[in-house]
């Protein structure tokens, strides 16, 4: 019997499309302009930011999918594109099987809503990231309205049952700070294809660098990248 979070996989392939064509895919390029060297991509789903990829300044893209699902509609969509320079990886934020220092990029994009532990994912990839790194991020967030805010707070218990432990009221660009990240460019905007999805309508944009010394951080992976 397939587990809520696979469902959930499924349910997610069949509707996001719907959101990329509605300016989805717009917000994504205009995230990843700036990529360039080795990327990690957390969090990669089906495959939405693949063409992004594509830009000459990317040398190669690890992307990490933890769910079966997804990674396997994440892998057609690689042979759709005839993107070579793309690894598919199966494993978790928490805990990166790569050396310290190893990427010049990293991606999340809708992603720190629904991770168990969002402050030890960013902690990762900030120990995996270069000091000179960039980290870019594409959210939705908890609404500043006090009166939307109170209605994505009372949704959230459902809407984490029934959307694959997504978080409504979190805020990215804290848990960046704690996570020892200094977020250098952040857009908030108003962003919701679908009335179902309007508890998710805020959303934030950015990029972050890692903020001063990270060598005391724990060491979770080991696999070095050649």
């Amino acid at each position: 019997m397939p587990n809520r979070d696979d469902r959930f996989a499924r349910a997610y392939i069949r509707r996001s499309p719907r959101e990329e064509r509605s300016g989805g895919s717009g917000i994504r390029a205009r995230l990843m302009n700036g990529l360039s060297g080795r990327v990690l991509e957390v969090g990669a789903g089906q495959g939405h930011n693949f063409p992004q990829f594509e830009s000459p300044r990317v040398s190669h893209v690890w992307a990490l999918e933890p769910n079966a699902i997804l990674r396997n509609a994440a892998k057609a969509r690689l042979q759709e594109l005839d993107l070579r320079k793309v690894s598919l990886v199966a494993g978790r934020g928490e805990a990166l099987p790569f050396a310290d220092g190893t990427f010049d990029s990293a991606v999340v994009t809708l992603v720190l809503c629904s991770v168990e532990r969002p402050v030890d994912v960013l902690s990762e990839i900030r120990r995996v990231l270069k000091p000179e790194g960039r980290l870019f991020f594409y959210e939705h967030v908890g609404s500043d309205s006090q009166i939307f805010a109170m209605a994505q707070s009372v949704a959230e218990p459902l809407w984490k049952y029934i959307a694959g432990n997504c978080h409504l009221t979190r805020d990215p660009v804290a848990l960046l700070s704690e996570a020892g990240f200094r977020v250098t460019e952040s857009e908030h905007f108003w962003f919701s294809p679908r009335l179902t999805s309007c508890c998710t309508g805020p959303r934030v944009l950015g990029s972050a660098t890692p903020d001063g010394d990270g060598s005391m951080r724990p060491q979770l992976g080991t696999d070095t990248i050649q």
